[in-house]
């Protein structure tokens, strides 16, 4: 078959439609857009890490909770705050996530109550973490190194929503992973092998 045959996923022979095709970005936009950039600047304006885990974090099919000390911007995020116009975006990165075998996906929530349920709290939601080939992401294939898989999570509406509720603490974030199963696929699922996530990161832009 040749690429122009399997184009449209609604003819034969692949007869599929997908549920929802939106954009998942939503339209995104530049968070610059529309702001007054000095001249000379356009360039040097970029994302920059504010916090990072010190440690990997082992995700065994239970829920775990984690923390990350965060900093002031005082690079290009603090230089993007102050221009006008600008819409900071806020991105947490989950990196070098390996395992070996099968596991199950994670949603992932920010500054999650402790002892309360997640389903009480879908305002807290930031993603969810598919682990669709992490297995393969772990072994390295000759002399390409394995980094695991990679995920960024823009978090921006979440870190608004916690700053409404006065529930925003800019010196730290609580991570939370909740593994994506209902109780009746916990009994009856296939016992999930070690997921270790090598560093969350926090990125202002």
């Amino acid at each position: 078959m040749v690429p122009s045959e399997v184009i449209d996923s609604t003819a034969e022979p692949l007869s599929y439609e997908y549920e929802d095709v939106t954009d998942p970005l939503g339209g995104w936009q530049s968070p610059f857009a529309g702001a007054a950039i000095p001249a000379g600047l356009e360039e040097i304006i970029m994302s920059e890490m504010v916090g990072a885990t010190e440690q990997p974090v082992t995700l065994t099919g239970a829920a775990v909770t984690t923390s990350l000390d965060v900093n002031a911007p005082a690079g290009p995020a603090a230089l993007a705050a102050g221009l006008e116009g600008a819409q900071r975006r806020i991105y947490l990165n989950i990196e070098n996530i390996t395992g070996e075998g099968f596991a199950p996906g994670y949603e992932v929530y920010l500054n999650l109550p402790p002892g309360e349920r997640p389903s009480d709290h879908r305002e807290l939601f930031a993603g969810l973490l598919p682990m669709f080939g992490v297995a393969e992401a772990t072994n390295p294939i000759g002399d390409h190194p394995a980094n695991g898989l990679q995920y960024s999570l823009d978090i921006t509406e979440v870190a608004e929503r916690l700053q409404a509720l006065n529930a925003w603490d800019p010196a730290k974030m609580h991570v939370t992973f909740i593994p994506d199963q209902t109780p009746d696929e916990l009994e009856t699922a296939v016992p999930s092998t070690p997921v270790k996530v090598g560093r969350i990161s926090l990125y202002y832009e």
